[in-house]
């Protein structure tokens, strides 16, 4: 059921976020412009549009890794339990940002095996991530993990936790990439097309894992996509950027069924449906 985030506070609020780099011709170039949005205590909220609307951007701006020289004006406040007012994190140093980033805040990147380093263990991975927020003894951090690893139904996670990022397919990697984003049960996750380098079958378990994990731990999911087939399946809502500028959010049900934007309706009609597909096949 979703969350409507009028009736309760935020987990997230995202004010008139602006994010502009330098051009080597000495200009700026805009990459988001004035975005507001919130995401509640467990709702999914989708961010969907084409390469270079903002999207990873966005996200990037959240968990405070963009660049050094981005400029980034506005709000982005991260509310919680004992947390008062909220916690700003625009502005906020890199070292105070570590303590949120991955304990409060968590992302799952679209590309695993860049994201894992190869000389590690998986498990030696994920236990990092606990230990780093967490602390406490190696040997709980070896059971944090295992126990993350189990939850994303990786196969004997005790054995498998001493097995390195190359003996896995896409999809197992992706699986220990949630795994390492859950061990510190994070109120925000952050989900940048994580389905992209997977092939049909594994995006799907991929996406019935997310919603599972959703379910059960009540985590707020961040989803970021190009794929609207992809962003129907896991959101609660669904913000539409393109050249960095909203074009429109509305519930999943009503963007689909009554999009109000031009653009909005061009990527509902780019998406390839069997029908299309069964018609090229009979035109051949």
């Amino acid at each position: 059921m979703m969350i409507n985030p009028e009736q309760q506070r935020n987990l997230i609020e995202v004010t008139d976020l602006t994010v502009r780099f330098p051009t080597a011709d000495g200009g700026i170039a805009t990459v988001v412009e004035g975005l507001t949005f919130a995401v509640a205590p467990g709702e999914a909220l989708g961010l969907v549009g084409e390469s270079g609307s903002g999207k990873s951007m966005t996200s990037l701006a959240i968990m405070g890794l963009l660049p050094p020289n981005a400029q980034v004006t506005g709000s982005i406040k991260l509310f919680g339990s004992g947390h008062g007012d909220g916690v700003e994190l625009v502005g906020r140093g890199d070292r105070a940002m570590r303590r949120i980033r991955g304990d409060r805040v968590a992302m799952i990147f679209q590309d695993p095996l860049s994201s894992l380093n190869p000389y590690y263990t998986v498990g030696d991975q994920v236990a990092e991530a606990y230990r780093a927020h967490r602390g406490g003894s190696a040997q709980a951090a070896k059971q944090a993990a295992i126990a993350a690893m189990e939850q994303v139904h990786l196969r004997d996670p005790a054995r498998t936790y001493h097995h390195y990022p190359h003996q896995f397919s896409g999809g197992m990697r992706q699986r220990i990439m949630i795994a390492m984003a859950l061990v510190c049960e994070p109120e925000l996750l952050i989900a940048d097309e994580p389905t992209t380098a997977l092939d049909v079958t594994v995006q799907s378990q991929v996406l019935e894992l997310i919603k599972e994990v959703r379910a059960t731990t009540g985590t707020s999911l961040l989803f970021i996509t190009h794929d609207l087939a992809v962003v129907s399946r896991v959101t609660d809502r669904v913000l539409v950027l393109r050249h960095g500028v909203e074009q429109e959010l509305r519930t999943t049900r009503e963007l689909f069924s009554d999009p109000q934007a031009d653009y909005t309706r061009m990527l509902i009609d780019a998406t390839p449906r069997l029908h299309d597909l069964d018609e090229a096949g009979e035109s051949r």
